[in-house]
């Protein structure tokens, strides 16, 4: 048995060996050549640098203990500009020549290091070369975890004679060896999508018996951003050289340290290979702002020069800004303060907006300082704006800082109400982020919780109870139990309850989301906001597929048409959105339910949930309402940029009582005065005492940024009425005629992210990515002295836009102190000159000019680059190559890739024609976002306003005259569109040289249902080469011919119809008006729409004829660029003359096209049927809830809510069928004994049926059976047939009618 067990531990000691020995199988000093090599840019170009050296490695104490140390070495770098160089830095040197120990345990694994006092990042260069020298030997494949540079390491070995290979397959960072942060959430990829990076090492030990002869090492970390690949390579390599006796080893002042590499921030990402000084850094952070104030981004060239579109500016400025203390900060400060030209105080406006992004606690610091000590010399919206971003843009949380910022929550009544609320939405999220860190103590976090839930419940004026409680929403975590109470107790504000849902952000809460929302969901009686609330909130839960079937039997039988609206937008939007995160697994049950929701009547069009995703991880919308006729009375917007870290913005809006306060401000109904005194009387003889009091506005905003609300504010009724359209023209006014001088500059971090780990020669990477966009307003607005009843004002002033994407990877080399990078910048830049003269005559003659001198001195602009750039910075200086460069100039408008440029045509085609146009008419959703981004990552392309040519003369001057006037009757309209535009040069000593003249005239007539269209187009060109085409006219005539009855309103279908288009067009040497068209090219069209009707179904039915002759001398698209070979040209440029004639028809959703007598073609079009109907807008209002009808027949009446009851038989002389009752009445109608029907609108007897006298407000037009009222004041509509009346009101009126049409009260006129 002995026996046995010896031999089977022989076996093992001969298949299974670790420890030293394995690689020095004796007690000696052994002496190699290493060299090594990291690499940093794409698999084309990159920067290198290098170090050669002896290392010498004794073994001792019993293979415990190996003293390493390195002689002999020399450094290196490369650039593919510039080639090889070398030196050294003699400081960085030094530690260089200190050894290190290595403790081993007895499997060969490492345990500890000793070192001297050194540097970081000199520790971390000996933890790496240490690293190496871990080796189990086994035979065949196997795997073992042991420590590494992170935490620990998961290697794979696979043994083959003398050579062992091992690379690493998992490596588990700890919070010291790798260190991220984000300013916006890390999101999760539940299990889609490829990674972003890769990080990897091999390792090649090969033996020479039992010696380790040479060792070979390569490590590569990758990241992939639109399809470029940034990588660091390092590698290293050692080969035995000789060894010898071990020499005796001396004892030094050593520091016991692990294995793991210690990882930078942002304080100092390079861990100490390159410092800066504070002074340093406080110069540089003062010359990168007096640069982009001077400069700007540039406004000549600015879109056709890669390296002009480019700027790194304010990525520089932000890593500066960052670093610098608090007392560098307050320095800098007090030097840009000090300074009054408009190129500090630029300078100023910019720092102040960069700020608050610093990362630091002592930029945290000082934006406290700046808000609390410094607030007389800030504007109230730069206070605003550092409040607002501070709290997403710390990286270094701490309890300790939270209880500094706490003075944001108790900011005195000498600030105002905008910023005291900002200070309070912005420390809770600070806090929420503190308590993401772990960085707060519980008992701090639950004290806040209390106090926001306290101030909450004590505040009394509404808008203070909001801020607090989205606050409150703000903190998460143990508010959590909060917010469900206020959410679930029917006690409270209405309004309060909705926002504890809908905008206060939950985490996957499954089973508690249902315990509280599904009552809501279920309780018919529950106002239908709260309701819509709460089945978002089950759909945000994660809700189980039983769950998910309930709930679509409950809505389907459910009677609130509201909720099902709802529900059939968000099934069909999931259904063809199947990636959409925010629902997360909801879109797998949609299949199961989705032909069989039902979308109800189109009443219930403001209610919805729309959702639009173009794939996984992608950027995707959603957009939320809820109905409140005749517009949303809540509505919720959501906007994800997509990917792993998708910033996420979000507005939610409640907006009640608005429409019929402003229909009320449109019709002038809020004042009492006789009229309204009079109706007031009507309704006492009716016996309505109690006056409804009208709805109030009640609008509130919230804004919310990663699911944190960064806004909140409400404007009750006083608030609403103090917006007087006067006042805002006087401010206006007021404004121009002092002038002003504009200089203001935004600038806006939405996404940071660093990520600091080593490279397995343990330097230190810097992975960086950053999102930049900066705009900046520039000029003066004044306004000369002018008569009292004209505004004037001149304009100059420069818009400028950058958008700037930067992800990059930095690494830094000991000894040299160079810094390699690679990165990927996009950039777009807009660049909008606003310098032309306004003049707005008084509102009776309805004109507006404006006046451009020298229009062609200023070009607007805007382009989209993409580039990578691989740069060295050493003491040679700056290095940078550009791995594909897309450079170059192009004087004229459209182009692409910064190259080559294309004619407008080309871009119509490629990027309208050739992905939008479909048979639905609309884009997909889908389609939209996918050309978007396509559009967004192309390589380069721009627009140049007006393209670059000579002028052609001193004192240009481009004028424009705007002029209209409109008539309106009861049943007529007109409308007279007038513009001339003139381009010409001022001559001092005789008339104005004419360079193009255009006159357009536009005609408008509605009379009825039938509607006349005239529009003509003239154009004068003395200086055209061609003489006989200096002139040429377009001309466009439209009639369009209803076959409507007089009471059309009251049908549910469309009516017949008929019309005929003509558009003419020619060129001569002489002014020719359009009634001059025998030899005009010409293209007429001809309709006519026939529909009709079984058993309530429309089959639409329409004759189209196209008639086109002389088309050959439609030279106007050659001249637009739309030449031969582009779609349009090939339609009408190369056909003479076309009769063509085509039948469509439509029935259920499916569409049908006969051509020329041909073959029929059909094909699904659910959005295409409406294009063929002719509706009155009586019948869309009605249809889409603007307007609502009461129907009054012998026994019955319809009720404005769809209902049909008994019509009472009249015991008293009048009965009151329909009022607005509100305080203020504009309207009251009465039925009679005697069958009649009278209505008052302020003046006494408006109309009644019994006699031909009316009001100059009403008209009575004949229809077929009876007689059509319309009161032009109140909008009500009367239809008095032979069987029936009814009556048309707008929607506004609902919250204060009464009467018989709104199923309420006995109300007549019987004595008592």
């Amino acid at each position: 048995m002995i026996s046995n067990c010896l031999l089977l531990l022989v076996g093992i000691s001969l298949s299974s060996s670790a420890g030293v020995q394995v690689l020095f199988p004796e007690l000696r000093q052994y002496s190699y050549i290493l060299k090594t090599n990291v690499s940093t840019g794409t698999p084309s170009v990159d920067s290198y640098w290098t170090i050669e050296a002896r290392l010498l490695l004794t073994v001792y104490d019993n293979y415990t203990r190996i003293r390493f140390k390195l002689e002999d070495y020399g450094t290196s770098l490369y650039s593919q500009s510039s080639g090889y160089s070398s030196y050294q830095l003699e400081e960085a040197s030094e530690y260089f020549k200190w050894p290190w120990d290595v403790d081993y345990q007895e499997n060969g694994f490492i345990s500890a290091l000793y070192v001297t006092d050194e540097p970081v990042w000199c520790t971390n260069l000996k933890r790496a070369i240490s690293n190496n020298f871990q080796l189990r030997k086994d035979i065949g494949s196997y795997t073992n975890e042991e420590p590494c540079l992170y935490e620990s390491c998961l290697m794979v070995y696979t043994a083959n004679g003398n050579t062992i290979r091992k690379y690493s397959s998992y490596q588990k960072a700890s919070v010291v060896s790798e260190t991220s942060w984000s300013s916006v959430p890390w999101g999760g990829d539940n299990g889609r999508g490829a990674p972003e990076n890769i990080a990897t090492s091999e390792r090649l030990f090969e033996f020479n018996g039992k010696r380790l002869n040479s060792l070979s090492m390569r490590g590569v970390f990758q990241y992939r951003v639109s399809g470029h690949v940034l990588g660091v390579t390092s590698e290293l390599s050692l080969s035995y050289d000789t060894d010898s006796p071990s020499p005796s080893v001396e004892k030094l002042n050593m520091t016991r340290t692990g294995l793991q590499y210690v990882a930078g921030n942002f304080d100092d990402w390079t861990t100490g290979i390159r410092t800066v000084s504070q002074s340093e850094l406080r110069n540089k952070t003062y010359e990168i702002l007096l640069k982009i104030a001077k400069k700007g981004i540039d406004a000549d060239n600015i879109v056709k020069n890669a390296s002009v579109i480019h700027s790194l500016d304010f990525i520089h400025l932000l890593n500066t800004v960052t670093r610098l203390s608090y007392a560098s900060l307050v320095k800098l400060f007090e030097d840009l303060v000090l300074g009054t030209s408009y190129d500090l105080e630029t300078a100023r406006n910019i720092f102040l907006e960069v700020l608050p992004h610093g990362r630091s606690d002592a930029c945290a610091r000082f934006v406290k300082y700046l808000v609390v000590e410094e607030k007389e010399k800030i504007e109230d919206a730069t206070l605003l704006s550092l409040i607002r971003k501070l709290p997403f843009n710390v990286a270094n949380h701490s309890q300790n800082l939270l209880e500094e910022l706490e003075t944001f929550t108790k900011l005195g009544l000498d600030f105002p109400s905008d910023i005291r609320h900002a200070g309070i939405l912005s420390f809770a999220v600070l806090v929420s982020k503190t308590a993401e860190a772990r960085k707060v103590k519980q008992d701090y976090f639950d004290n806040i919780v209390v106090k926001y839930f306290r101030m909450y419940s004590d505040c009394p004026q509404y808008l203070d109870r909001m801020v607090w409680l989205q606050g409150l929403c703000s903190l998460g975590y143990t508010a959590e139990s909060y917010i469900r109470t206020i959410y679930a107790d029917r006690t409270r504000n209405r309004h309060e309850r909705l926002w504890a849902s809908l905008a206060c952000g939950h985490e996957n809460r499954g089973y508690a989301a249902l315990e509280t929302s599904l009552p809501i969901l279920l309780d018919e009686q529950e106002d239908i906001q709260l309701r819509i609330a709460a089945l978002h909130d089950i759909l945000s839960s994660g809700m189980r597929e039983s769950d998910f079937l309930f709930i679509h039997d409950f809505i389907a039988t459910s009677s609130s048409k509201e909720l099902q609206r709802f529900w059939y937008t968000t099934v069909k939007s999931l259904d063809s959105n199947k990636f959409f995160s925010r629902y997360r697994n909801v879109a797998d049950y949609v299949p199961f339910v989705a032909k069989y929701v039902r979308n109800p009547d189109t009443t219930y069009w403001a209610t919805n949930n729309y959702i639009a995703s173009s794939g996984e991880l992608s950027p995707w919308v959603q957009l939320m309402s809820v109905g409140a006729e005749p517009a949303p009375s809540l509505a919720a917007l959501t906007v994800s940029s997509g990917g792993r870290r998708p910033y996420v913005a979000s507005i939610y809006i409640i907006a009640e009582g608005v429409a019929s306060n402003l229909f009320k401000k449109i019709y002038k109904l809020n004042s009492k005065n006789d009229n309204v005194e009079k109706l007031v009387k009507v309704l006492e003889k009716m016996k309505v005492s109690n006056l409804k009091t009208p709805e109030e506005v009640h609008i509130d905003i919230v804004v919310k940024v990663h699911d944190k609300t960064v806004f909140a504010t409400h404007v009750n009724q006083s608030r609403f009425e103090s917006w007087n359209e006067n006042d805002i023209k006087k401010s206006i006014m007021e404004f121009l005629r002092f002038g002003s001088h504009i200089n203001q500059q935004m600038a806006y971090y939405p996404v940071q992210m660093d990520v600091y780990l080593p490279t397995e020669l343990g330097t230190p990477i810097r992975l960086q990515s950053s999102v930049v966009t900066f705009t900046s307003v520039r000029g003066n607005i004044t306004a000369p002295v002018e008569p009292a009843d004209m505004l004037y004002w001149k304009n100059d002033l420069h818009i400028r836009y950058q958008a700037t994407s930067v992800t990059s990877l930095s690494t830094s080399a000991p000894l040299l102190r160079s810094q390699h990078g690679v990165r990927l910048q996009r950039s777009l830049v807009t660049h909008l000159p606003i310098k032309f003269k306004v003049g707005v005559e008084p509102v009776e003659h309805k004109k507006i000019t404006l006046t451009w001198p020298d229009p062609f001195a200023q070009h607007a602009g805007v382009a989209i680059h993409s580039r990578v750039q691989v740069e060295m910075d050493s003491r040679k200086g700056l290095e940078v190559v550009s791995v594909s460069s897309n450079g170059g100039e192009d004087d004229s408008g459209v182009f692409f890739d910064c190259e080559r440029k294309m004619s407008g045509a080309e871009v119509i085609e490629k990027y309208i024609m050739s992905k939008f146009i479909t048979y639905d008419m609309l884009p997909s959703q889908q389609s939209v976002l996918n050309s978007v981004e396509r559009f967004m990552t192309s390589t380069g392309c721009g627009l140049v306003v007006p393209p670059t040519r000579p002028t052609l003369a001193l004192d240009e001057v481009l004028h424009v005259a705007f002029s209209f006037k409109n008539t309106v009757e009861f049943d007529k309209m007109g409308l007279t569109l007038n513009t001339v535009l003139r381009y010409f040069k001022k001559n001092k000593d005789r008339d104005d040289e004419m360079f193009l003249k255009i006159d357009a005239d536009t005609n408008v007539e509605c009379v009825g249902r039938n509607v006349s269209v005239q529009s003509v187009l003239y154009v004068n060109q003395p200086f055209k080469d061609d003489p006989n085409k200096r002139f040429w006219k377009l001309c466009y005539f439209e009639d369009d011919t209803s076959h409507a009855p007089a009471d059309q309103d009251l049908n549910t279908h469309p009516a017949a119809y008929h019309g005929r288009t003509t558009v003419t067009y020619r060129t001569s040497p002489a002014y020719e008006p359009c009634a001059a068209g025998s030899g005009d090219s010409k293209l007429t069209i001809e309709y006519r729409g026939t529909p009709k009707y079984s058993y309530g179904n429309v089959e639409r039915y329409v004759e189209v004829d196209i008639k086109g002759e002389r088309l050959h001398q439609f030279d106007l698209l050659p001249g637009l660029g739309l030449g031969p070979g582009t779609p349009i040209a090939q339609l009408l440029g190369t056909l003479d003359f076309i009769n063509t004639s085509a039948i469509i028809k439509e029935k259920d959703g499916i569409a049908s096209v006969i051509v020329n007598k041909g073959a029929e073609i059909q094909f699904e079009s659910d959005s295409f049927a409406w294009l063929l109907d002719s509706w009155t807008s009586m019948q869309l209002m009605k249809r889409f809830g603007v307007y609502r009808q009461c129907r009054l027949q012998e026994s019955t009446i319809q009720t404005l809510s769809g209902n049909v009851d008994q019509l009472e038989q009249l015991q008293c002389p009048e009965r009151l069928v329909l009022a607005d009752c509100s305080e203020t009445p504009s309207f009251v109608i009465l039925r009679q004994q005697n069958g009649g029907i009278i209505m008052y609108d302020g003046e006494h007897a408006s109309y009644s049926s019994d006699t031909s006298t009316r009001s100059t407000n009403t008209a009575l037009i004949p229809t077929d059976d009876g007689v059509k009222v319309i009161s032009n004041s109140t909008g009500v509509t009367i239809y008095r047939r032979y069987n029936e009346t009814v009556i048309l009101i707008p929607s506004s009126y609902l919250p204060s009618v009464c009467g018989e049409c709104a199923g309420s009260g006995d109300f007549n006129s019987c004595s008592i």
